[in-house]
């Protein structure tokens, strides 16, 4: 339903993963269905809320991150 939902909005365009830059929106899987949300900042890092330290966390994307990233964003006027 949260891709669905990314899909239907006029100011998001979904790109391809390998080409995202900072900014933009990543949306990711952590158990089932798409139900995550990160922010790429540039340089191989992303920010999210990451429940297990209960904060907002910057995080490197490495290949376990990367392999639960079911699409990317990037706002558009």
């Amino acid at each position: 339903m949260l891709k669905k939902m990314f899909d239907h909005q006029e100011n998001l365009q979904q790109i391809n993963v390998g080409d995202i830059e900072a900014g933009d929106v990543l949306l990711m899987r952590i158990s089932k269905a798409p139900q995550h949300v990160a922010v790429y900042v540039g340089g191989g890092y992303m920010v999210h809320a990451y429940q297990e330290s209960g904060k907002v966390a910057e995080h490197r994307i490495d290949d376990i991150w990367l392999s639960q990233i079911v699409a990317a964003y990037r706002f558009v006027l």
